[in-house]
Formats: C-alpha cells, sequence, structure tokens
C-alpha cells in the first residue's frame, strides 16, 4: 500500500513539474496607462550615485551608541591602517636580505609575472606522486 501511494505520489509531482502555462504574446497585453509612463515629464531619471562621497551618514540616526561604534572600529581597524602603509610602500622591485645571499624580486608591468633571482641553495631531495597532490586539491 505504502508503495502504491509513493509511486502516485511521484508520479503527480513529476507530472506538476513538467507542466507549463501557456506562452503570453506581449502584443496581446493591455497598454499600460500613460500616467505610469516615465516620460510624462512627472519623473526625473535618478543618477546612479555610487562614487559619491557618503560622508558621515551614521550620524542621521543620532544614536550616540552607533556614533561611539563607528568612532571605535575606524580607531581599531589595523588592517585598513596596514593596507593603506602597504599602499604607499608598494614598487616593482624590492631586495631581501637572507644567509644565503640578496633574493632580488621583481614585478614586470609588461607581463605581469613576479620574478625572484638569488643565490640557489639545495632545498629537497627524493620524489613525489603528482597524483597524491591532485588528490588533495580535489578534497
Amino acid at each position: 500500500m505504502k508503495f502504491i501511494a509513493l509511486s502516485t505520489f511521484t508520479a503527480l509531482l513529476i507530472a506538476g513539474c513538467a507542466a507549463s502555462l501557456p506562452a503570453i504574446d506581449p502584443a496581446a497585453l493591455p497598454a499600460a496607462p500613460q500616467s505610469f509612463k516615465e516620460g510624462d515629464g512627472r519623473w526625473t531619471l535618478a543618477a546612479p550615485a555610487e562614487a559619491q562621497p557618503r560622508g558621515e551618514w551614521w550620524r542621521s540616526f543620532s544614536d550616540p551608541v552607533l556614533d561611539e561604534l563607528v568612532e571605535r572600529a575606524n580607531r581599531n581597524n589595523t588592517s585598513i591602517q596596514v593596507a593603506a602603509a602597504r599602499l604607499k610602500r608598494t614598487e616593482r622591485q624590492v631586495t631581501v636580505s637572507l644567509p644565503g645571499g640578496d633574493l632580488l624580486i621583481e614585478w614586470r608591468v609588461r607581463d605581469d609575472h613576479v620574478l625572484m633571482t638569488g643565490p640557489v641553495e639545495y632545498e629537497y631531495a627524493g620524489t613525489f606522486d603528482p597524483a597524491l597532490f591532485a588528490a588533495a586539491g580535489a578534497a
């Protein structure tokens, strides 16, 4: 009995998903009233405002707790301060002094490649199975 009920339910569910509404011809729809049209002079097209400065928008809520939270977040947000400092120090070439000798790191503009040149030391002896790394990457 359960099997028949489940089979019937499944068949109805599949049939319901397979049904579709008839296509609607846009030309057959009634025209929108003139009062709903944008071109009647009563409406102004809004320009995108994402690039405009926002200022201290949270002050419009007149909430001293919110004001204090935003001030504390700005004061203690070191990641933004560090990012700004790093941006000022960004260069295309840097030399890193290491115990084995200087390492020159260069970021080339023409092909956007990063090159590292310097003394080479023997770091690895052995073999590895590429399939092991492929399996780890797929996990």
